[in-house]
């Protein structure tokens, strides 16, 4: 009868070719995968969960470079999310914790299979790391490696961080949903994430990026796809401005490529001064090589960025990207977007950088400042070329002073040589304003800021061959 009962649950563990601990009482033991020697050529074959986590401790142990492939569905814990996507804690918090791989050089490869249940939780004091930053994720820092072809399911992601950095942003932290840092050798294509994360930053003079699926990418990012929430969150008050949050579907802080991704998750930023993309928070690709880019890339979800307190702060909001200096090319936002000071159907706010053959077909919605069907507010020589509105832009002002700006392509733009050409509008425009204040709509854009530039005569504002068919409504 013994025999016969231990027949029984090892059937039932590994159900549909999925092996998972037997309960919440069980220790992962290490074992070494029986094929492989880690080799680029000969990666160590990863067959169970005890597979796994000894490849973590080995490469934890000082083997960078080591190599793995997954040969089958590995399953760590059972039911980490509730359907509504919120942690399971019941009757305890999951059992078999992750430890992040970390300083990855070598390859790793999913091979299309799918790791289920990764938990990870993590807290960190107010003593800073050596060097000066928090990377967490399934990898903590991918350094010219590659991840490939790897799918998380039911897998949660949280951190609370508390150091206080020294100067503005000093204390920065990453986290992903497949790696909180890659570097400008790194590589992670072909690889999705279905889950939770959810991080909080709670002193000044720090900033959090979250990723759906890498913290903060120099490197490659290609065909890689985000579903579930994410919330970056700082709980910084009125007087401690220099705390920063920045969530995106894919990365947090972007510098390298984004390709060929996708984002179905809810991004929702939340504090005092949060930002939201739905591909990436922010992106200062441009400012370095002209390959750097994000490329194709499609937003689904809802991407929300309101600031706690409301006017007077500064947040932004955008169906593709926060905010930046980027270059983005033939891009979709499907998903609405909402953000509290600047929000935009592909970017809240963008300087010095493009927007070329893009669409938004969702609804956005601003508060406080500018909100456009395109971009929220352009600065300096950012260029908007050949792209589409086919939304309805609102922006609700209840503030008792400022002014306000909304358009169909975008809601504002200084006069610092921004260009605006061959761009159409066929969404609705609905301005709201409380108080007898400043609001601007227009069909295109809402307004051109001259104040406080004497040398407009030298870089001119362009807004050449377009047209808008959408209605405008002030209330």
């Amino acid at each position: 009868m013994k025999k016969l009962f231990v027949l029984v649950l090892t059937i039932a563990l590994c159900l549909g070719a999925w092996c998972i601990s037997a309960s919440a009482a069980d220790i992962i033991t290490r074992v070494k995968p029986a094929k492989g020697n880690g080799s680029a050529g000969n990666p160590y074959q990863i067959a169970t969960v005890g597979n796994l986590y000894w490849f973590a401790d080995y490469v934890n142990d000082g083997h960078s470079n080591a190599c793995a492939k997954l040969t089958t569905n590995i399953g760590i814990n059972r039911d980490v999310l509730f359907p509504s996507g919120d942690l399971n804690d019941l009757p305890s918090l999951p059992a078999n914790a992750w430890t992040p791989i970390d300083n990855f050089s070598g390859t790793f490869d999913g091979d299309g299979y799918t790791i289920r249940g990764l938990y990870l939780s993590e807290t960190y004091g107010e003593s800073a790391p050596a060097d000066g930053a928090c990377y967490s994720g399934m990898f903590r820092k991918v350094e010219g490696g590659t991840i490939k072809n790897l799918h998380l399911v039911d897998s949660y992601i949280g951190g609370k961080f508390q150091q206080q950095g020294t100067t503005y942003a000093g204390f920065q932290s990453y986290v992903g949903g497949i790696c909180g840092y890659a570097s400008a050798t790194a590589t992670i294509e072909g690889c999705t994430f279905s889950g939770t994360l959810e991080a909080l930053a709670t002193k000044k003079e720090s900033v959090l990026y979250m990723g759906g699926i890498c913290g903060y990418n120099a490197g490659t990012l290609k065909r890689l796809e985000f579903s579930g929430r994410l919330t970056a969150e700082n709980n910084s008050s009125r007087y401690e401005v220099s705390i920063l949050s920045y969530g995106g579907g894919i990365c947090g802080r972007n510098i390298g490529t984004v390709q060929d991704c996708v984002n179905q998750g809810q991004i929702i930023g939340t504090g005092y001064n949060p930002v939201a993309g739905g591909i990436c928070g922010e992106d200062y690709s441009f400012t370095n090589q002209e390959t750097n880019a994000i490329k194709n890339c499609i937003n689904q979800g809802e991407v929300r960025s309101i600031t706690e307190g409301g006017q007077g702060k500064t947040c932004f909001g955008g169906g593709i990207l926060g905010i930046g200096s980027s270059r983005i090319v033939e891009c979709e936002n499907q998903g609405a977007v909402t953000g509290a000071n600047y929000a935009g159907g592909i970017v809240g706010r963008i300087s010095s950088g493009e927007v070329t053959s893009c669409t938004n077909s969702a609804t956005v919605e601003g508060y406080y400042e500018a909100a456009g069907g395109i971009c929220g507010y352009v600065l300096f020589s950012a260029k908007i070329d050949r792209c589409i509105n086919r939304a309805t832009v609102k922006l609700t002002d209840r503030s008792a002073s400022g002014s306000t700006n909304l358009g169909g392509i975008c809601g504002g733009m200084d006069s610092r040589g921004a260009t605006i050409v061959n761009c159409y509008n066929t969404g609705n425009l609905v301005g709201f304003q409380e108080f007898a204040d400043n609001m601007t709509i227009g069909g295109i854009c809402g307004t051109i800021d001259h104040s406080g530039y004497s040398n407009t005569l030298e870089t001119p504002v362009s807004v050449q061959n377009c047209c808008s068919t959408g209605s405008i409504t002030a209330q």
